[in-house]
């Protein structure tokens, strides 16, 4: 989609769009991080501690969720004077935008759905390593134009995180093994070219032992992130 320029009157009527997308990362964090403890489990007293913060933390984001459905509906009636059908075509283009840029849509187009795996993956070397191929792999498709990336469903934003824990491999604060399934929406052509080339990305990982796999489509489906990212010292410049 081509970026679309900012009327003066957008300018003034945007400013409620942040207050949506800042609320809730940080609580959704906690609430995912617990999640994953509770997976890894523990003592007796740390699990009966963790569990009693997960049920806490579980009941805030339902509510904040709630408050940011509130925000939306509060969003679209101080644009639009309580008529969201009522949004010019050059407004609701541009709050489209920004919403696909960040990652907050479910977004489908041509592209290739990659399934990788490792012989062991119980094996906390192994975890190792297939984790820096991972964090590789992710940089090759964004190197290669990707518009949009996931990982066993987790959607790659500017603000997502791969890195390692034990033998698991953690994505937005999941928990994640192998077998992953990563998809990339971009040129597909382009997409398969940039791992398959000589020398390249798919030929080094099978030559240490990796199961890789690619294939080609013109309809690859990607979920949006589902939380909106909280900026604590981050602020918009003026």
């Amino acid at each position: 989609m081509k970026r679309p320029t900012i009327t003066k009157f957008q300018k003034h009527t945007l400013w409620i769009v942040p207050v949506c997308i800042l609320l809730g990362l940080f609580i959704a964090m906690q609430y995912k991080q617990f999640q994953s403890e509770l997976e890894i489990g523990g003592t007796s007293a740390n699990y009966a501690t963790l569990s009693r913060q997960y049920n806490e933390l579980k009941i805030q984001k339902e509510i904040l969720e709630s408050d940011i459905e509130q925000l939306q509906k509060q969003l679209d009636q101080s644009i639009t004077g309580g008529d969201p059908e009522s949004l010019t075509p050059e407004l609701r283009e541009e709050l489209q935008y920004y919403m696909m840029a960040g990652g907050f849509t479910d977004v489908s187009g041509q592209g290739i759905t990659i399934q990788f795996d490792l012989p062991d993956a119980e094996n906390v070397i192994n975890a190792d390593h297939f984790y820096q191929e991972l964090v590789l792999l992710t940089n090759e498709l964004h190197a290669a134009g990707a518009e949009a990336i996931s990982i066993n469903d987790e959607r790659i934003i500017a603000n997502s995180e791969i890195r390692l824990a034990g033998s698991a491999i953690m994505i937005n604060g999941q928990s994640r093994r192998a077998p992953f399934e990563i998809k990339a929406i971009g040129d597909m052509d382009t997409l398969e070219g940039a791992l398959s080339m000589r020398f390249g990305f798919i030929e080094r990982v099978r030559s240490n032992g990796y199961f890789i796999e690619v294939r080609k489509s013109e309809a690859v489906e990607i979920a949006k992130y589902p939380t909106k990212p909280f900026f604590r010292h981050a602020e918009l410049k003026q």
